[in-house]
Protein backbone atom coordinates (compact mmCIF):
# COMPACT_ATOMS: atom_id res chain seq x y z
CA UNK A 1 0.00 0.00 0.00
CA UNK A 2 1.32 3.53 -0.81
CA UNK A 3 0.53 6.73 0.78
CA UNK A 4 1.10 9.99 -0.69
CA UNK A 5 -0.36 13.62 0.06
CA UNK A 6 -2.54 15.72 -2.17
CA UNK A 7 -4.58 18.93 -1.75
CA UNK A 8 -7.75 19.26 -1.96
CA UNK A 9 -10.30 22.52 -1.61
CA UNK A 10 -7.17 23.88 0.31
CA UNK A 11 -7.50 21.49 2.68
CA UNK A 12 -4.54 18.48 3.37
CA UNK A 13 -6.42 15.08 2.62
CA UNK A 14 -5.00 11.64 2.63
CA UNK A 15 -5.52 9.50 -0.37
CA UNK A 16 -4.77 5.75 -0.31
CA UNK A 17 -4.03 3.97 -3.43
CA UNK A 18 -4.38 -0.04 -2.92
CA UNK A 19 -3.07 -2.78 -5.45
CA UNK A 20 -5.71 -5.34 -7.10
CA UNK A 21 -8.85 -5.67 -8.53
CA UNK A 22 -11.45 -2.79 -7.58
CA UNK A 23 -15.11 -4.45 -7.04
CA UNK A 24 -17.75 -3.92 -9.55
CA UNK A 25 -19.93 -1.13 -8.95
CA UNK A 26 -23.58 -2.19 -8.29
CA UNK A 27 -25.64 -1.63 -11.42
CA UNK A 28 -28.82 0.11 -11.11
CA UNK A 29 -32.29 -1.93 -11.59
CA UNK A 30 -35.31 -0.84 -11.57
CA UNK A 31 -37.89 -1.53 -9.01
CA UNK A 32 -41.75 -1.54 -8.53
CA UNK A 33 -43.07 -0.71 -5.02
CA UNK A 34 -46.67 -0.57 -4.25
CA UNK A 35 -48.30 1.77 -1.93
CA UNK A 36 -50.85 4.56 -0.89
CA UNK A 37 -51.98 6.83 -3.26
CA UNK A 38 -50.46 9.89 -0.97
CA UNK A 39 -47.34 8.30 -0.86
CA UNK A 40 -46.76 8.33 -5.40
CA UNK A 41 -47.16 12.58 -4.61
CA UNK A 42 -44.71 11.98 -1.86
CA UNK A 43 -42.10 10.52 -3.68
CA UNK A 44 -42.79 12.44 -6.69
CA UNK A 45 -41.74 15.57 -4.71
CA UNK A 46 -38.60 13.97 -3.43
CA UNK A 47 -37.29 13.57 -7.20
CA UNK A 48 -37.60 17.49 -7.98
CA UNK A 49 -33.81 17.55 -6.98
CA UNK A 50 -33.74 15.02 -9.82
CA UNK A 51 -36.22 16.03 -12.76
CA UNK A 52 -38.05 13.18 -14.65
CA UNK A 53 -37.79 12.64 -17.80
CA UNK A 54 -41.56 13.14 -19.10
CA UNK A 55 -40.15 11.72 -22.73
CA UNK A 56 -40.21 7.76 -21.19
CA UNK A 57 -41.98 8.89 -18.07
CA UNK A 58 -45.99 8.87 -17.42
CA UNK A 59 -49.02 8.47 -15.18
CA UNK A 60 -51.54 5.79 -15.12
CA UNK A 61 -54.68 6.21 -13.79
CA UNK A 62 -57.26 3.46 -13.39
CA UNK A 63 -60.31 5.02 -11.37
CA UNK A 64 -62.11 2.17 -11.33
CA UNK A 65 -59.42 0.06 -9.66
CA UNK A 66 -58.89 3.41 -7.69
CA UNK A 67 -55.33 3.18 -8.36
CA UNK A 68 -52.37 5.15 -10.08
CA UNK A 69 -49.27 4.42 -11.13
CA UNK A 70 -46.28 6.59 -11.41
CA UNK A 71 -44.26 4.93 -14.09
CA UNK A 72 -39.75 6.54 -14.72
CA UNK A 73 -37.93 5.56 -17.64
CA UNK A 74 -40.61 3.10 -19.42
CA UNK A 75 -38.49 2.43 -22.55
CA UNK A 76 -35.25 1.02 -20.41
CA UNK A 77 -36.44 -1.94 -18.43
CA UNK A 78 -32.98 -2.65 -16.31
CA UNK A 79 -33.76 1.50 -15.06
CA UNK A 80 -38.20 1.75 -15.47
CA UNK A 81 -39.18 2.52 -12.08
CA UNK A 82 -42.86 1.99 -11.25
CA UNK A 83 -44.80 3.25 -7.89
CA UNK A 84 -48.27 2.02 -7.89
CA UNK A 85 -50.03 4.03 -5.30
CA UNK A 86 -54.07 2.80 -4.54
CA UNK A 87 -57.09 3.68 -2.24
CA UNK A 88 -57.41 0.99 0.12
CA UNK A 89 -60.76 0.19 1.52
CA UNK A 90 -61.95 0.74 4.92
CA UNK A 91 -61.89 -3.53 6.14
CA UNK A 92 -65.54 -2.62 7.96
CA UNK A 93 -66.92 -1.38 5.05
CA UNK A 94 -66.02 -4.36 3.24
CA UNK A 95 -66.49 -7.02 5.41
CA UNK A 96 -69.97 -5.47 5.36
CA UNK A 97 -70.88 -5.57 2.17
CA UNK A 98 -72.36 -1.89 2.03
CA UNK A 99 -73.57 -1.13 -1.09
CA UNK A 100 -72.33 -4.18 -2.61
CA UNK A 101 -74.83 -6.54 -2.53
CA UNK A 102 -73.29 -9.09 0.03
CA UNK A 103 -76.18 -10.82 1.94
CA UNK A 104 -75.85 -12.46 5.39
CA UNK A 105 -78.13 -14.58 6.99
CA UNK A 106 -79.63 -13.89 10.22
CA UNK A 107 -77.52 -15.28 12.23
CA UNK A 108 -74.55 -13.74 10.09
CA UNK A 109 -75.69 -10.23 10.31
CA UNK A 110 -76.07 -10.50 13.80
CA UNK A 111 -72.37 -11.79 14.41
CA UNK A 112 -71.12 -9.29 11.78
CA UNK A 113 -72.52 -6.28 13.52
CA UNK A 114 -71.62 -8.17 17.01
CA UNK A 115 -67.97 -8.05 16.19
CA UNK A 116 -68.11 -4.20 15.91
CA UNK A 117 -69.17 -1.96 18.96
CA UNK A 118 -66.62 0.69 18.22
CA UNK A 119 -68.62 1.55 14.27
CA UNK A 120 -71.43 2.94 17.47
CA UNK A 121 -71.26 6.39 19.02
CA UNK A 122 -71.59 4.62 22.41
CA UNK A 123 -71.91 0.95 24.11
CA UNK A 124 -75.69 1.98 25.04
CA UNK A 125 -76.54 3.34 21.48
CA UNK A 126 -74.49 -0.47 20.67
CA UNK A 127 -76.60 -2.25 23.16
CA UNK A 128 -80.12 -1.10 21.81
CA UNK A 129 -79.71 -1.18 18.53
CA UNK A 130 -78.77 -5.07 18.46
CA UNK A 131 -81.67 -5.66 21.02
CA UNK A 132 -83.99 -3.96 17.99
CA UNK A 133 -81.90 -6.03 15.75
CA UNK A 134 -83.39 -9.28 17.09
CA UNK A 135 -87.30 -7.89 16.91
CA UNK A 136 -86.38 -7.01 13.57
CA UNK A 137 -85.39 -10.62 12.39
CA UNK A 138 -88.26 -11.79 14.13
CA UNK A 139 -90.57 -9.69 12.14
CA UNK A 140 -89.01 -10.94 9.12
CA UNK A 141 -89.03 -14.45 10.17
CA UNK A 142 -93.12 -14.25 10.79
CA UNK A 143 -93.15 -12.86 7.34
CA UNK A 144 -91.43 -15.63 5.60
CA UNK A 145 -93.33 -18.19 7.51
CA UNK A 146 -96.69 -16.67 6.44
CA UNK A 147 -95.11 -17.32 2.90
CA UNK A 148 -94.04 -20.72 3.38
CA UNK A 149 -98.21 -21.54 4.69
CA UNK A 150 -99.57 -19.72 1.41
CA UNK A 151 -97.29 -21.51 -0.44
CA UNK A 152 -98.04 -25.14 1.11
CA UNK A 153 -102.01 -24.09 0.38
CA UNK A 154 -101.79 -23.37 -2.95
CA UNK A 155 -100.85 -25.87 -6.09
CA UNK A 156 -97.92 -27.90 -5.85
CA UNK A 157 -96.94 -26.42 -8.86
CA UNK A 158 -97.32 -22.81 -7.44
CA UNK A 159 -94.65 -20.20 -5.87
CA UNK A 160 -95.43 -17.41 -3.47
CA UNK A 161 -93.09 -14.28 -3.58
CA UNK A 162 -92.46 -13.10 0.17
CA UNK A 163 -93.38 -8.98 0.03
CA UNK A 164 -89.98 -7.88 1.42
CA UNK A 165 -90.62 -4.09 0.55
CA UNK A 166 -92.36 -2.90 4.22
CA UNK A 167 -88.92 -5.57 5.31
CA UNK A 168 -86.05 -2.71 6.37
CA UNK A 169 -84.61 -1.06 8.95
CA UNK A 170 -82.04 1.66 9.59
CA UNK A 171 -78.63 1.58 11.45
CA UNK A 172 -76.29 4.52 12.50
CA UNK A 173 -72.82 3.69 11.69
CA UNK A 174 -69.32 5.55 12.45
CA UNK A 175 -67.75 4.07 9.36
CA UNK A 176 -65.55 5.13 6.31
CA UNK A 177 -65.58 3.63 2.82
CA UNK A 178 -61.59 4.26 2.78
CA UNK A 179 -58.83 3.11 5.34
CA UNK A 180 -57.10 6.57 5.12
CA UNK A 181 -60.39 8.94 5.37
CA UNK A 182 -61.75 9.69 8.64
CA UNK A 183 -65.10 7.86 10.44
CA UNK A 184 -68.58 9.98 9.59
CA UNK A 185 -71.99 8.99 11.01
CA UNK A 186 -73.95 7.26 8.22
CA UNK A 187 -77.43 5.94 7.94
CA UNK A 188 -76.96 2.03 6.69
CA UNK A 189 -80.01 0.45 5.22
CA UNK A 190 -80.40 -3.12 6.09
CA UNK A 191 -82.84 -4.37 3.44
CA UNK A 192 -84.19 -7.78 2.90
CA UNK A 193 -84.40 -10.14 0.17
CA UNK A 194 -85.88 -13.81 -0.76
CA UNK A 195 -82.55 -15.93 -1.67
CA UNK A 196 -83.83 -19.47 -1.98
CA UNK A 197 -86.83 -18.98 0.06
CA UNK A 198 -84.59 -18.12 2.81
CA UNK A 199 -84.30 -14.60 4.07
CA UNK A 200 -81.32 -12.84 3.85
CA UNK A 201 -80.38 -8.96 4.99
CA UNK A 202 -78.01 -6.74 2.78
CA UNK A 203 -76.92 -3.10 3.81
CA UNK A 204 -76.86 0.11 1.91
CA UNK A 205 -76.49 3.71 2.07
CA UNK A 206 -76.93 6.18 -0.55
CA UNK A 207 -74.94 9.01 1.26
CA UNK A 208 -71.92 6.48 2.10
CA UNK A 209 -71.93 5.93 -1.65
CA UNK A 210 -71.36 9.60 -2.57
CA UNK A 211 -69.27 9.89 0.17
CA UNK A 212 -66.99 6.88 -1.30
CA UNK A 213 -67.17 8.43 -4.85
CA UNK A 214 -65.90 12.31 -3.50
CA UNK A 215 -62.74 11.47 -1.93
CA UNK A 216 -61.88 8.70 -4.63
CA UNK A 217 -62.06 12.53 -7.12
CA UNK A 218 -60.78 14.65 -4.55
CA UNK A 219 -57.82 12.06 -4.40
CA UNK A 220 -57.51 11.68 -8.07
CA UNK A 221 -57.90 15.66 -8.83
CA UNK A 222 -54.66 16.18 -6.34
CA UNK A 223 -52.58 13.33 -7.88
CA UNK A 224 -53.38 15.48 -11.56
CA UNK A 225 -52.61 18.37 -9.89
CA UNK A 226 -49.47 17.89 -8.22
CA UNK A 227 -47.59 15.75 -11.33
CA UNK A 228 -49.20 18.26 -14.09
CA UNK A 229 -45.99 17.72 -15.91
CA UNK A 230 -46.48 14.40 -16.37
CA UNK A 231 -48.12 12.66 -19.68
CA UNK A 232 -51.13 11.55 -18.07
CA UNK A 233 -53.09 7.95 -18.90
CA UNK A 234 -56.80 7.33 -18.13
CA UNK A 235 -57.01 3.24 -18.22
Amino acid sequence: MKEIQVQLDGDQKELILREGQAPKLREFSGYQISASVASVIDYYKKRKGNPITTLNSYLAINKNKAEVELVINDTVTAERISITGQLTPNKDFVDLGINNNKLFSETELESALRKRPHLFNDVDTYNKFMSSLRNFSSDVRVAFSKSDNRAGSASANASVDVKTDGLEKTVQLKISPWADAPAQTFNINIYVTSDGGFAKFYLESVDLMLMQEQIKEEAFSNIEKELAALPILFV
